[in-house]
């Protein structure tokens, strides 16, 4: 069944300015351990931190409850399979309050970047409603 669809659009540029005003901060605040470490290795690291943070956005909304109330930035990581898609694993805490209102919930994730934007697309499903 599905719960809900979110989609959202960064301008790589806002990442880049991010990172160039709060540097750790901007990145502790929003990205777990494991998505800093992948993004920052990378040769253009602001298109994959844009790209997660996107990802983030798009599944927020597909659960139908934004960023800040319910969930925080980091219970949602974004990680990629060893075929290079995208996947959302949640928090214990994430995983705990959303068990409450749907049975195997699952977040389908689809990312599309450029130099200038990236974009995410999010589904998410679940077995059943409780």
């Amino acid at each position: 069944m599905i719960v809900g669809l979110g989609n959202d659009i960064v301008e790589v540029a806002r990442i880049e300015n991010m990172l160039s005003r709060h540097s750790q901060r901007f990145l502790d605040r929003v990205f777990t351990p494991l998505e800093q470490n992948y993004c920052l290795t990378k040769k253009e690291p602001s298109i994959h931190l844009a790209a997660r943070f996107a990802a983030k956005e798009a599944s927020a909304k597909a659960l139908g409850l934004g960023l800040g109330r319910t969930l925080s930035w980091k219970d949602l990581e974004i990680c990629n399979h060893p075929s290079g898609s995208p996947f959302v694993v949640l928090s214990p805490g994430a995983t705990h309050t959303l068990a409450q209102r749907w049975t195997g919930l699952h977040i389908h994730l689809s990312l599309s970047d450029q130099p200038c934007y990236v974009q995410a697309f999010a589904v998410a499903t679940c077995q059943q409603s409780p």
